[in-house]
């Protein structure tokens, strides 16, 4: 049985470029799918994160050998970003009546479709994988197949997926603004002299995204689960540069997202100068300001 749809016309908005800068804003905050990071072995666990009127994001997380079966996505586009382990994907498209491929997505991979992708996933082995998946417009069917080589795609059930959200549940695009009315986010010049008056330059990317993108020199490096530990001047566990609660502190990220969320924790303590490097790391680099890279 052959399924013939239209191609769908791209929204800037919901584009793949556009659902992967989303997937990554949310990877970047662990705040937002950390209590929902749990490998159960009896059953794959799945929850969804966001929903809005043009995507949803999801985390699944996968045990040794635990997958889903071959689906699709109804009208939905979307992309799939591997947080830690790997899935291996058999996928072909509707109407092409094209084999099975199988590829393997390492941890950091993202995969990109659109509507008419069929694919199945499943971790590869060894230790937990998890995932997230952004889907635009959120996911109303998903189509379930049996794959043969006469009837090629033979439907073998259509799940419906419920759109109950909390109505206290904000998406992470409202998360974000809410987050820069407060800040006065600075470029990379005056990030470097508020640095030089006495300010504190603080990275928070992980270890392995800074030795791929280099860093900052001067700038204090804490992870981002210890952040409010760090910096809070009442706390036992606080950075001996802190000087009070009027310190200007500049967090910097690749990109200016994750930053901007921290920086408004930061406030929430009482920082009231705490705000964050607008473009991130990269608009440091792209302003010809000092940076090192490790050999």
């Amino acid at each position: 049985m052959e399924t013939q749809r239209s191609e769908p016309t791209v929204d800037v908005a919901t584009s793949p470029e556009r659902l992967e800068a989303i997937a990554r804003i949310i990877a970047e905050e662990e705040a937002l799918w950390g209590p929902h990071r749990r490998h159960d072995p009896e059953a794959r666990h799945y929850a969804r994160l966001v929903r809005t009127d043009q995507f949803e994001a999801w985390l699944l997380t996968w045990t040794s050998e635990q997958g889903i079966e071959l689906h699709d996505h109804g009208d939905s586009a979307g992309v799939v970003l591997v947080l830690e382990g790997t899935l291996v994907e058999r996928f072909t498209e509707l109407g092409t009546r094209a084999p099975l491929r199988e590829v393997y997505w390492p941890r950091g991979s993202v995969r990109a479709f659109r509507p008419g992708h069929v694919h199945d996933l499943r971790n590869a082995g060894g230790g937990p994988a998890t995932s997230i998946h952004v889907y635009a417009p959120a996911l109303t069917t998903m189509t379930f197949y049996e794959h043969g080589a006469r009837e090629y795609l033979r439907p073998l059930r259509v799940d419906v997926v419920s759109d109950d959200v909390p109505a206290t549940r904000r998406s992470i695009h409202q998360v974000l603004q809410a987050a820069r009315a407060r800040l006065d986010r600075v470029e990379p010049a005056r990030a470097a002299a508020l640095v030089a008056d006495g300010g504190l330059l603080i990275d928070i990317r992980p270890t392995e995204q800074r030795m791929r993108e280099g860093e900052i020199p001067g700038a204090l490096i804490v992870e981002r689960n210890v952040l409010e530990w760090r910096l809070d001047p009442a706390s036992d566990h606080r950075l001996g540069v802190l000087t009070g609660y009027e310190q200007p502190i500049v967090i910097v990220c690749s990109e200016g997202y994750a930053s901007s969320l921290a920086a408004a924790s930061l406030q929430d303590l009482g920082l009231v100068n705490a705000t964050d490097l607008a473009g991130g790391f990269r608009a440091w680099e792209e302003a010809g300001l000092p940076i090192r890279r490790r050999p």
